[in-house]
């Protein structure tokens, strides 16, 4: 989703703020998952920690960008036609510039290893646990950022709860990933490979689910549905 408020200045200003704020917002987030998972925190202080960055990194860069962070994403509102196609190469190269700089600061005083999402259950269960993890953050994004009437003051703490839950029953069983990026980066940087397809792979397919689960439920979309179900019933 491209941002909501109108920001001024030529498009290229524009393109470039947004960008920036990808790059930014996407260090930030993923430094806060690298070192929650480097300090070995508590699986439900580590998810309420990556949840609450990522509600206020939504306040932060949500009018520049429309606060992304994740190429899935990006993948999905793309898709959905909410980000212009145009657009959606440029936000992951800024999300893969955060996500480089956010490892190599957190390499500087921890190993890249204890970064590394390494799913302790079989490849089909961890993969499926990120399908559904991804799928219910990206269906909470598109409801509380574009549908109508959703109150505004709600949509980061809205989006960044449904983190931390995905975060805290996907931990156990995948590793909680939920984001390409989150998996790829210290997977690259420490040279550990090892369950990359799954846990890179799935939450793209994961966050198209609940992005189109999400337009199928549109209130206008609903509507139209009961509207025509009455009257194959009346026929």
């Amino acid at each position: 989703m491209e941002t909501r408020s109108e920001i001024k200045g030529p498009p290229m200003r524009r393109l470039l703020l947004a960008l920036g704020a990808e790059a930014l917002g996407t260090f930030l987030l993923l430094a806060a998952a690298f070192a929650t998972a480097g300090l070995e925190m508590p699986a439900e202080a580590a998810a309420l920690a990556v949840g609450a960055t990522v509600a206020l990194l939504i306040h932060a860069f949500g009018p520049l960008s429309g606060a992304h962070f994740n190429p899935a994403v990006s993948l999905a509102f793309a898709a959905t036609r909410k980000l212009r196609l145009t657009r959606f190469a440029p936000y992951v190269a800024a999300q893969a510039v955060g996500a480089a700089l956010a490892v190599l600061s957190v390499a500087a005083w921890m190993p890249t290893t204890t970064a590394v999402v390494a799913p302790p259950s079989s490849p089909q269960l961890a993969a499926s646990v990120e399908v559904l993890g991804t799928a219910l953050v990206m269906f909470t994004i598109t409801v509380a950022a574009t549908f109508d009437g959703f109150p505004r003051r709600l949509v980061a703490p809205a989006i960044g709860a449904a983190l931390a839950i995905a975060i805290l029953f996907a931990a156990p069983l995948s590793g909680a990933s939920l984001n390409p990026l989150r998996s790829l980066a210290p997977a690259l940087a420490s040279g550990d490979l090892r369950g990359l397809a799954v846990t890179a792979g799935a939450p793209l397919v994961g966050a198209l689910a609940g992005a189109f689960l999400a337009e199928a439920l549109r209130p206008h979309r609903l509507a139209r549905l009961t509207q025509f179900l009455k009257q194959e019933a009346m026929a």
